[in-house]
């Protein structure tokens, strides 16, 4: 069920900019997954940020299995959904 709902969240179309899902990353911080269109490519932003460090951008896709990011560094790389939590929208606030 919860890859369901990720699935619908990552496909869907909204109408507001905002955060789709987050998970933490290696260095304590987080990943979060925007509805943003990326500028120059095709996929949505995503950033990553490190607590004491600078934000790093990129934009991402997702298939049934795998959330995969072109890192504005160069790095390619395929995170599995099961590891982002959705955020739901209610009311105009984020809730997780």
């Amino acid at each position: 069920m919860k890859k369901l709902v990720l699935m619908l969240a990552l496909v869907s179309s909204l109408a507001q900019a905002g955060i789709i899902a987050v998970t933490k990353n290696d260095a304590n911080g987080l990943m979060v997954l925007t509805d943003v269109k990326c500028s120059q490519k095709t996929g949505r932003v995503i950033y990553s940020e490190i607590p004491g460090a600078n934000t790093i951008f990129g934009c991402w896709f997702a298939d049934e299995l795998m959330v995969h990011v072109e890192w504005s560094t160069g790095d390619t790389r395929s995170y599995p959904i099961s590891i982002w939590q959705v955020i739901k929208k209610q009311q105009g606030k984020y809730d997780s």
